[in-house]
């Protein structure tokens, strides 16, 4: 069964955080933080921005929502598939 994912952009700052919190992240009100410090996109290697972060369905892979991170995790991963 194929997961369905959902808008994580939708969801209000605590919701945000208690979604993180259960995959083991966590925020500082601006960033994704993991061990306290800002979490950074395994692609672009920035730090991960609250208002962009993306959390691929059915994982607890976080990245930053931009195009390049997400085709670059699709080529890498070529057995996902994301549905919209």
């Amino acid at each position: 069964m194929q997961s369905r994912g959902f808008s994580f952009s939708a969801l209000d700052a605590e919701s945000k955080l208690r979604v993180l919190e259960s995959i083991g992240y966590g925020t500082d009100g601006t960033f994704v933080t993991r061990h306290g410090k800002p979490y950074r996109d395994q692609y672009t290697h920035q730090p991960i921005r609250l208002t962009e972060v993306i959390v691929l369905p059915g994982s607890t892979v976080v990245l930053s929502d931009n195009p390049i991170s997400l085709a670059m995790y699709l080529e890498d991963h070529p057995d996902v598939q994301i549905e919209y």
